[in-house]
């Protein structure tokens, strides 16, 4: 049986909120459930991208801008990946990456792992393994520039079979292509910036070893401009004061937002109808200089002379949230539709996994392959691009998230949040074999909504 999640963006929890333990203790019951009832031959997980998350954290603003990725002195950077050369960043990326292992959704996360097997088992009455394929994302990215922190992640699973990191997942006998999905997103994959900036010799492809080691632009606007601005309102606030807990606990879910182009709509919306007009200063503040400190980075400069990237600017004060919004404008509204993936990242990805369909634009799409599954804009769906009358299609599925999703209502004015989980399960011809007509994979699509306000539990 292969499972395949997707996009936890498992945090420090400085300027995110987790993904509920209680959502993944149902993940753990499903599995289990699914892999007994259906006879699995084993159990191989696909965490497919953006499930470390080493952007979303307010921890680089608190680091000298010399120790940032995104930031260097006399083009001291690394001319094959755009990352700072100094080796402070390592450090701090092992540092992000203990404190996101020690939230309490990350170490549920890895019990439920680390027991698939053995509670499998107990009901199966036979031995079940447990496998997992990590397939890094843009937001984990740094897992493939620094072995180091593979290592940190690897050794807590340490009851499965076997544990790897890898950039796509190619199952032909579960009928399964799996990425990220990144690499059809020109704001979060590397590989033109790679071939516009840092390439010497012949153009590499979207799925070339090379291109996936380049840092993108997406990191960088998560980190200084989305985290900045929670970072600079967070410290003018006093934790001890419940409404100030409250009000920063509301101000995270504005990861959750889409499309995120509403951001500083949302904001205001926000700051006005749920009594934190007082905070509005505040937000104002948090706004300007997180929007200077991402403008005046290295990489925005590097990244900005390319035809699709952030146009150059002058770094001018910004006094409100509506100048803030023009801002935005002025920069072509990247960093107002870049925080992260909305609907037009979507059809990218669609289109991307139509391509690689009819035009073999992926060099690991095999004969056998059914079911092309991206993940990265959290929105699960699911088209149908070819079909026969024996049966099989060529399928593109989107694993979601677990996350919120926050979205304008009807009128445009307002906003709702619901709670979302999805999971993938796929069996071989050797499962799932009650009834079955063929000896073809099949899957199951399990997508779940949840309207429930949850306490800060933080």
């Amino acid at each position: 049986m292969l499972v395949i999640i997707s996009d936890l963006h498992l945090t420090d929890e400085s300027t995110a909120n987790n993904v509920a333990p209680e959502a993944l203790k149902l993940l753990e019951k499903e599995i289990i459930t699914n892999a007994v009832e259906n006879d699995a031959t084993e159990i191989h997980l696909v965490l497919l991208g953006d499930i470390f998350d080493l952007v979303r954290t307010d921890y680089w603003c608190t680091v000298p801008e010399r120790e940032r990725p995104w930031f260097w002195k006399n083009d001291d950077y690394n001319d094959a990946t755009a990352i700072n050369n100094s080796t402070k960043v390592e450090d701090h990326l092992k540092a992000i990456t203990q404190k996101i292992k020690k939230s309490k959704a990350s170490k549920t996360l890895v019990r439920i792992i680390n027991g698939l097997s053995a509670k499998a088992t107990a009901r199966y009455g036979s031995n079940i393994k447990t496998r997992v394929s990590y397939v890094i994302g843009n937001h984990d990215r740094f897992l493939v520039n620094y072995d180091s922190l593979q290592s940190l992640i690897r050794n807590e699973f340490n009851s499965v079979r076997r544990f790897e990191f890898r950039h796509a997942v190619c199952a032909p006998e579960y009928g399964v292509l799996a990425r990220h999905g990144h690499e059809w997103d020109e704001d979060c994959h590397g590989w033109e910036f790679y071939n516009d900036k840092l390439n010497t010799g012949p153009s590499v492809g979207r799925f070339d070893q090379r291109a996936y080691k380049a840092m993108a632009i997406g990191e960088l606007i998560t980190a200084e401009f989305l985290s900045g601005m929670l970072y600079n309102i967070a410290r003018r606030l006093n934790r001890d004061d419940p409404s100030d807990k409250q009000f920063m606990y509301h101000l995270k879910d504005i990861n959750n937002l889409r499309p995120s182009s509403a951001a500083f709509q949302w904001l205001q919306w926000s700051i006005r109808g749920q009594g934190y007009e007082r905070y509005r200063t505040l937000v104002e503040d948090g706004v300007k200089t997180a929007l200077d400190s991402l403008l005046k980075s290295n990489f925005a400069e590097l990244w900005s002379g390319m035809s699709w990237g952030i146009p150059k600017v002058s770094r001018t004060r910004i006094t409100d949230l509506k100048l803030a919004r023009a801002a935005t404008n002025v920069l072509g509204a990247e960093i107002a539709t870049k925080l992260s993936p909305s609907s037009s990242e979507e059809e990218d990805l669609l289109e991307g996994a139509k391509e690689s369909v009819f035009y073999r634009k992926d060099p690991e799409l095999k004969p056998d392959i059914q079911y092309i599954v991206y993940g990265h804009t959290h929105g699960a769906r699911h088209n149908y691009f070819e079909a026969t009358p024996q049966g099989t299609v060529r399928m593109y599925i989107n694993s979601g998230t677990f996350l919120p999703l926050i979205e304008k209502d009807a009128t445009g004015k307002g906003f709702a949040t619901s709670h979302q989980m999805t999971m993938l399960f796929f069996y071989n011809k050797s499962e799932d074999s009650e009834d079955r007509a063929d000896n073809g994979p099949t899957v199951d699509i399990w997508n779940g909504v949840k309207r429930k306000q949850y306490t800060d539990k933080s």
